[in-house]
């Protein structure tokens, strides 16, 4: 299919680079740049926080990966998901070493005193130090709202009305939005953010250490999932994949799946097939 996006952005991928990392009440795609392109919040149906995807680089967009030029991108070596998790794992080849970006979001919040979204991406550098880039620029809504920006602390607090989003990182870094920050990754020194968003709710700052111990728990608890599937199926690790996908596009309060994460992708190019694939 011809990849046809309002706003269409020439230095986006098409839509079959793109990964899905969730937490089974949203979800986000992921380019192989490192580039968080599409998440609605708080749902699925919800207003998107990260739209570039549809909507062109004013869209905006979390980007998180290497310092590169955007037409000379660094190369992929590796990319796939953490065994029988959500957990997404991408690998470049960067200039002076290696760098690999784990990223996923936290399905289980029931009892915890975490937000209901919760965005974990790491960082870190094999062979050498690494330039990394960051690109925080959250535009909310189909008009593409920029937020009222503040800190607390070394937390970035980023409002629209009953929406909050807060941003942390470990060490600590001054992340604003729309402004790209370039940082230099060290081996045994990983970088690590956070992204916390709360709608009509106080706003739960998580320290980033403890956001990604508790991404390895909700792993543990994939694998958990896992561990049910009988073990003398035929092709069975390609059978897992297809039902964690289908498990993260299903919305857990309800058990209602989603058509699609995308919205308003063309299905027939030219024609009139172009709904939004979320209802």
């Amino acid at each position: 299919m011809t990849d046809i996006r309002a706003g269409h952005d020439p230095l986006l991928p098409p839509i079959s680079d793109y990964g899905l990392i969730g937490d089974t009440r949203t979800g986000a795609l992921v380019s192989s740049d490192g580039s968080i392109d599409w998440l609605c919040v708080p749902h699925f149906d919800g207003d998107p926080l990260f739209a570039r995807l549809v909507g062109g680089a004013r869209g905006g967009r979390f980007r998180l990966g290497p310092a590169t030029a955007p037409a000379a991108p660094a190369p992929v070596l590796s990319r796939c998901y953490r065994p029988d998790s959500a957990t997404l794992e991408t690998t470049w080849d960067g200039a002076g070493g290696r760098l690999t970006l784990n990223e996923g979001m936290v399905a289980e919040v029931a009892g915890a005193l975490l937000p209901t979204t919760m965005l974990v991406r790491r960082l870190s550098a094999e062979g050498g130090p690494v330039e990394a880039s960051i690109e925080f620029d959250p535009r909310l809504g189909d008009e593409r709202r920029p937020p009222n920006a503040s800190r607390r602390g070394d937390v970035l607090v980023c409002q629209w009305g009953t929406i909050a989003v807060a941003v942390g990182s470990a060490p600590a870094l001054p992340i604003e939005p729309g402004r790209p920050l370039r940082v230099t990754v060290e081996p045994g020194r990983p970088l690590t953010l956070v992204l916390a968003v709360a709608v009509r709710e106080p706003l739960v700052q998580v320290d980033p250490e403890a956001a990604w111990r508790v991404l390895l728990d909700d792993e543990r608890r994939w694998r958990r999932w896992t561990s049910e599937i009988a073990g003398d199926l035929p092709e069975r690790e390609t059978i897992v994949r297809s039902l964690l996908t289908l498990r993260l596009l299903t919305y857990a309060p309800s058990g209602a799946p989603v058509a699609a994460l995308t919205s308003s992708l063309p299905e027939d190019p030219g024609g009139i097939r172009n709904w939004d694939y979320r209802f």
